[in-house]
């Protein structure tokens, strides 16, 4: 359960897959993949997960995320060749 948490924590709320380039509203901290943001914006006007209003200069780089992202892909890719080198 713990490592499905994890996941899903690195996972866009719109999209589903692993954040790209991800970002976040100032206002409420929810993060998004850059582009998954951006075009909920234009019709939306609000935080896809817990519609605050929003405009696309709310958005700021989620850098942090960023780096947890890159480390948990590249662990991720590790393992899986280790597991192919054990059989």
């Amino acid at each position: 359960r713990g490592s499905r948490d994890f996941d899903a924590s690195l996972r866009c709320a719109i999209c589903a897959e692993f954040y790209a380039m991800p970002v976040t509203f100032r206002a409420c901290q929810h993060a998004f993949c850059s582009d998954c943001a951006r075009r909920s914006l234009p019709t939306m006007h609000k935080c896809p997960t817990c519609r605050e209003p929003a405009e696309e200069s709310d958005l700021v780089p989620a850098k942090a995320l960023e780096e947890v992202e890159d480390q948990a892909v590249k662990a991720a890719k590790e393992d899986k060749v280790g597991n192919k080198h054990r059989r």
